[in-house]
This record gives C-alpha cells, sequence and structure tokens, in this order.
C-alpha cells in the first residue's frame, strides 16, 4: 500500500507544483489563454475539477478558437457528471476543427451515460476507424455491451485488454468483479493470485481482496485492508460501502454508520451509501424514521433503485403493524340486551 500513497503525493506535489507556477506567470500576464488553460490541464489531473473549469471558461472567454480549450472543459465536466455540457463542449472543439483520436470515444461515453445508446454505438463503430487498438475505446465498447446486457461480450473485451496490456488493472479488476458476481470464488481467487504474481495491484484489486476474505470469514484482514484503501482514497465509494457491511457484520452498527456517512461527504449521491445506511438505521440502531429518510433519499437519486424500493415497502408495512390500533372487541350494548331480553319475555 505504501508504493500508492507515494505514487498519489508524489503525482499531487508535481502538479500542485505546476498549478503554482502557472499562477505566478498569469499574474504577470492574465489574459494570456494558454496559460490559464495549462492551469486547467494540472488541476484536471489532480481531480480539482471545479478550478480546472473556472480556468478553461477564462481560457475560452480570451480565445475561443482554440478546440483544444474545449475538448478539456467536456473533460471536466464529464468529470462531473454534466454529460450534456460535455457533449455540448466536445461539438464545439470539433467545430473548431480540432482533431483527436479520443473526440468520439469521449463523446460516446457521454451519450452511454444519458443512455442514448444509438448514439454511442455510431460513435464507436467511427472511433474503431481512427483508433482502432484503443484500450480507451475497448472500455467503453465494454461499457456499452454491459448496458446492453452482454456480460459475456463484456469479459471478452477485458480479457483482450489484458491481451494488450498484461498490466491493466481495471481490466483485471473487472474479471475479478465479474466471477465473484456469479459466485465463481475460486476463479476470483486465483485471478487475485495471478495479479500478485505479476506485482499487479490497485485500490479496486485490493478491495475485491479483501471481500473474497470476507466470505471466507477472515473479518479482520478484511477490515484492515478497507481501512488502507480508505486511507489512501477516502473517495472509493464501493470500498466504504463493503467496509460499512463488514462493520455491521460484526455487530458495529455505530462504526458502520459512521463509514456510511464519511463515503457521503464525497458523494452525496451515492444512492447505495444511503440504502445501506437505512439498513443499518433500521435494523440495528432502530431509528425508523431515519432508516425511512435514507431509502427515499436513495430513491430520490434513482427512483428505480428496487432495493431501496423494497426496503421502504418493508420498513412501511412493518410501521403500519407497529402502530396500528388494537382491535375493537364487540360487546353487547344495554339496549340490545333489552331487546334479548324483551324477546325472551315475549316467548
Amino acid at each position: 500500500m505504501e508504493g500508492f500513497v507515494d505514487a498519489k503525493s508524489k503525482k499531487e506535489a508535481y502538479y500542485v507544483k505546476q498549478i503554482n507556477y502557472l499562477e505566478d506567470l498569469i499574474r504577470d500576464d492574465e489574459n494570456n489563454a494558454n496559460l490559464h488553460y495549462l492551469k486547467a490541464n494540472a488541476e484536471y489531473e489532480i481531480k480539482q475539477w471545479a478550478a480546472a473549469l473556472e480556468d478553461i471558461s477564462i481560457a475560452t472567454a480570451i480565445d475561443s478558437t482554440v478546440g483544444s480549450y474545449f475538448f478539456l472543459a467536456a473533460k471536466n465536466h464529464y468529470a462531473f457528471k454534466n454529460y450534456e455540457d460535455a457533449i455540448s463542449n466536445i461539438k464545439l472543439a470539433s467545430e473548431k476543427a480540432y482533431k483527436h483520436p479520443f473526440l468520439n470515444i469521449l463523446l460516446a461515453q457521454s451519450f452511454l451515460k444519458m443512455n442514448e445508446l444509438d448514439s454511442a454505438y455510431q460513435l464507436l463503430l467511427k472511433s474503431n476507424i481512427e483508433a482502432p487498438n484503443s484500450i480507451q475505446l475497448k472500455r467503453v465498447w465494454a461499457e456499452y455491451y454491459f448496458i446492453s446486457g452482454n456480460t459475456e461480450k463484456v469479459k471478452n473485451i477485458n480479457k483482450e485488454i489484458i491481451g494488450l496490456n498484461p498490466f491493466d488493472t481495471l481490466a483485471y479488476a473487472y474479471l475479478v468483479h465479474d466471477a465473484m458476481k456469479k459466485n465463481q470464488l475460486e476463479e476470483a481467487k486465483q485471478i487475485i493470485n495471478t495479479t500478485k504474481e505479476k506485482e499487479i495491484t490497485s485500490l479496486s484489486l485490493k478491495t475485491f481482496e479483501a471481500e473474497l476474505l470476507v466470505q471466507e470469514q477472515h473479518l479482520d484482514s478484511a477490515e484492515f485492508i478497507f481501512k488502507e484503501v480508505l486511507k489512501i482514497d477516502p473517495t472509493q465509494m464501493h470500498t466504504s460501502r463493503q467496509l460499512g457491511k463488514l462493520l455491521r457484520k460484526k455487530g458495529l452498527p455505530l462504526e458502520a454508520k459512521k463509514v456510511f456517512l464519511e463515503g457521503l461527504q464525497y458523494e452525496q449521491n451515492a444512492k447505495e451509501l444511503w440504502y445501506e445506511l437505512g439498513l443499518t438505521e433500521q435494523y440495528l440502531i432502530k431509528d425508523y424514521g431515519e432508516a425511512r429518510n435514507n431509502y427515499e433519499k436513495a430513491l430520490e437519486i434513482d427512483p428505480s433503485y428496487l432495493d431501496a424500493r423494497k426496503a421502504l415497502n418493508n420498513l412501511r408495512a412493518i410501521l403500519r403493524r407497529m402502530y396500528a390500533p388494537p382491535p375493537v372487541e364487540e360487546e353487547t350494548t344495554t339496549e340490545e340486551a333489552t331487546i334479548d331480553s324483551s324477546d325472551e319475555t315475549n316467548e
């Protein structure tokens, strides 16, 4: 894990130094569009997307003829999940006669995120000609087939990626995840062992390794790995979810709740964390109001989120049973008793 920390800190230090240097230059030449562009590019590299968008907006305002400026704006909008803005900026870059092998690939990705599969498909076909052996293109094809439900095709594409780059961590991570989803745990472990033999690792691979340890009931070892991953990158939502579930499994609901809330500080729209938080509140902390709020928040983010919908409906049914008034016993009234007595007398 130390290698991850060192690499990340060195990368950040490099770009921060570059940003500081460019800021000094901009003070003396604030109308230099290229300086703002270079600063935005450095900010993009260390995920300072808001700052990058601000700088690239200044660059395009100074000089709106440079296509690369709009392409960088598109990449930042995509990172922010502003897919419509990403598409509009890619089109602006194209209008400026900007040529880049990943231009149509990013455009296809944006259309995929908006579930416009036909538009994405046509762009991917075009990209096959422009960048036939691009690993990034293959990843987008994999995303296309994943959305289309062809998981076998996705698996084969990731194997192709490993054929092109035997050290591609994302492809290995997908293969491990796919095997785990299919409950093919031995295959998943074999892939993990292969990556270890090749000294290939990533935060995703470490997370999946920890998940396998959970399956084998090595809970303390798994917890250690999850925490190490989040120490390096606290924005890993999948890791936050798995750590919280593990702590819940160990009977530590307050610790689990803390993990979910910390994850949500980085990604408020992580519907899975809201859902897991709801389960924790409902079943372990017994705060039904908070549980309901959490399920509703997950559904606000994604109304089609079936797990949250089922959990909310189940909670509502439980609350109805808990707070339903007791059944009223039928009692014979005085008037009815008098009538009955009168009838008996008349007989």
